[in-house]
Formats: C-alpha cells, structure tokens, sequence
C-alpha cells in the first residue's frame, strides 16, 4: 500500500487511494563472478530494502547509493505529504494556473493520466476530494457521506480539470487535487532504477518490487506462499484485508472505486506483474477496484500485464504467468475467453 506520506498499491482511484501492497519475501540468485550489496532505509513513511549486483563492490555501492538517492529525491518531488514538496505546489495552484513540471513529476503525471485512459477511469490520480471525503489520511470518517457531498466529490476529482502540456500542467480547477497514493511508489521505483546503469537492481519499496533485467529473482507473495520468478518489472500486490476505514462504526475497505466514489468490495488479494513500477502500482489499484471477473477479462491477452487473484479459495492467474510461478498448486491459469468464463462459473466470482 502507499506509505502514509507518500499518500498506496496503492489507493486510488486511483481507485483510491491508498492502496494496500503486501510484503514478498525476496532471494536474490547469486553470481559468483558479481558482488551483491545489500542495504535498507526509512523513506516515504514506509521501508525500503535495496540489493544492486555489479562487477566490483565500488560500483554495486555506488549503484545502491544512486538508488536510495533517486527514492529520496522522488519524494520531494511526489510527496503531498511534504507541503514543499513539486505535486503539492502544483494542487496549490490557482485556477486557471499553469505549472511548470521537472522531468520527473511531468513523466509520473503523464503515465498516471494514461493509466486512467487505459482503465476506463478506474484509476484516478486526482481522486483527492474523495481521499479527503472518506478521512482515508485521518483513520476514516465516522458517518457516511450524503448523496450531496458524494457528488461533489466525483465532480472534484475529476482528471479532465488537469490538463497536462509538454512540460507542464494546468490546473481548471481549484477542488482538483492530484493524490498519488496509486501511483507515487511506482513513479519512485521507476526513478531510482533510471538512475543505475551499470549495476543490476532489486528493489522492494513498502512491499512492492522492481527488478532490472538479469537472473531470475524469487518473489513470495504474502498471504499465499506463492514463489514467482522475476527477471524483470515490477509486482504490485493489494487488498483491503490488512487496513479498513470505519465508517459509522462498520469497517470499508480503504481502496475507493473512483467511478462511483465509494469503497471497493472486498474480494481477497490482487497482484500485478507489469514492465514498468508505475504500471504495476496503478493497475494494481485499478483492477482491484474493478472487481476480480471484470479485470480478469481486462487483462486476458495482454502480454505486457500478468494478473494473479486469489479469492473464495479461488488461485486465478493469467497465461502468462504459467512460466513464472514456481510451486503452482491450486493456481488456475487462464489462456482464453472460455477458460475464463468457466473459472469464473466455477467458483462464483
């Protein structure tokens, strides 16, 4: 899930906001003929453990360092948390005001806008009124909001009030806020793997991972035992079973379906494998807004997105993550429209 300043796999509409990622367990495959430093520190409110393996261990430490430096740097950048920070001075901006962006914030807000695209609004990295209207910063509200201040919120959160340009962005409207709990681990992930070269990265950010390309890495996805072999991407794993808002004294899930403002059903756990940490981080909080049939058949045929849920009992994958799950008892992979649709019959999802 996002750290709490930096906003959360994931949740947001994004689907909201906050989102929830669990802890895998990671195990390096060693290479004689490389060194392989390993270090860890407190950033974005959260934890983050890095392992960079290079020839020598001047360069593996020197990655390492450029690693945790680009993460910190990152936050500073996508943090509203940080009053300073460049996205919160940008949700300060006047109506009508246009911002200029660093490369940085300009490429994270330009993958997160398509993200949305891509999804059908299911992810909504300006979901901020309805963060602010369901006290997900704050523990929850106590008394479920009106129909009034629901549809004030939808209105508010709307992406379309942003207009991005090259190199900058707009903002229409003063009840607009970015809020990049969906995507700001993500975007992190991504800075601090540009910004090595000659060293091969893992990286588990809060309880999402990156890897860059080289041997396999064995991920253990919490919560199921599961061992997937990464070469590469990132995995983004949510759920609403480990953190819940209380609303009128009844727990809700504390990742928001941004098409309707309102909690997403609680349906077990979500992970995504994508090429990319942002595209992890979003669509892990996407999909699980969608609800397990509808992302399933989002993600059929995609070879660049890979989709495992667990749910019911049910150990659902995609077809493409038939080679990278390594003890695949009781997962059930899905190849075509039919499988789907009989998996999904099967077992009442």
């Amino acid at each position: 899930m996002q750290s709490r300043r930096l906003s959360r796999r994931s949740a947001l509409v994004l689907v909201l906001s906050f989102h929830i990622s669990t802890a895998p367990v990671l195990a390096a495959h060693p290479n004689e003929k490389q060194v392989e430093i390993k270090r860890g520190a407190a950033l974005m409110g959260t934890y983050v453990s890095v392992a960079a393996t290079a020839v020598d261990r001047a360069t593996a430490l020197a990655a390492s360092e450029s690693a945790l430096r680009a993460l910190e740097a990152a936050e500073r950048t996508l943090s509203t948390w940080t009053p300073g920070s460049e996205l919160s001075r940008v949700n300060r901006a006047r109506s009508g005001e246009t911002v200029a962006l660093s490369r940085e914030l300009f490429e994270a807000l330009d993958g997160a806008i398509t993200c949305h695209r891509d999804t059908s609004g299911y992810f909504n990295p300006a979901v901020g009124a309805l963060v602010r209207l369901w006290g997900l910063r704050d523990g929850g509200r106590l008394t479920r909001p009106s129909r009034r201040e629901l549809k004030n919120a939808l209105a508010a959160s709307q992406v379309a009030t942003f207009t991005l340009g090259t190199g900058d962005v707009t903002r229409q409207s003063g009840d607009a806020v970015f809020e990049e709990g969906g995507f700001g681990k993500g975007a992190a992930l991504d800075q601090a793997a540009r910004a090595v070269r000659d060293a091969r990265l893992v990286l588990n950010l809060g309880g999402q991972i990156l890897v860059t390309d080289g041997p396999p890495v064995d991920a253990v996805i919490e919560g199921s035992g599961l061992v997937l072999g990464i070469e590469r991407g990132s995995l983004a794993t949510s759920g609403n079973d480990k953190r819940a808002v209380r609303v009128a004294g009844q727990a809700r899930g504390h990742i928001l379906d941004p098409t309707t403002g309102l909690p997403a059903a609680d349906f077990g756990l979500l992970t995504v494998w994508a090429e990319s940490g942002l595209r992890a981080d979003c669509l892990s909080t996407a999909l699980y807004a969608m609800g397990p049939a509808r992302a399933l058949r989002w993600a059929l045929g995609r070879s660049d997105v890979q989709v495992l849920i667990q749910s019911r009992g049910a150990r659902l994958a995609t077809c493409g993550l038939k080679n990278k799950i390594k003890n695949n008892t009781n997962v059930k992979f899905i190849c075509n429209d039919e499988q789907l649709e009989t998996l999904l019959k099967e077992y009442d999802i």
